[in-house]
């Protein structure tokens, strides 16, 4: 699915939600609810980390949000 996309800004855009959806096994739901602000990068012990905050999920009904370790 990767190659099928072009390298217009929608193409890129296409490539980054799969490149998520992929890496982090999210719904679709999860997903369209990110935001950029949802995004966090560290570097810990010289190893770059990220994670991203689930505004909600099907086991979290209420909206209280979790940053997934």
């Amino acid at each position: 699915m990767l190659l099928a996309t072009d390298n217009c800004i929608r193409g890129i855009r296409d490539r980054a939600i799969l490149l998520v959806a992929y890496d982090t096994l999210c719904r679709f739901s999860e997903l369209v609810s990110l935001q950029v602000r949802d995004v966090k990068f560290s570097i810990k012990n010289g190893v770059n980390n990220s994670a991203i905050l689930l505004r909600k999920s099907k086991a979290d009904q209420e909206s209280i949000g979790k940053w997934p370790h």
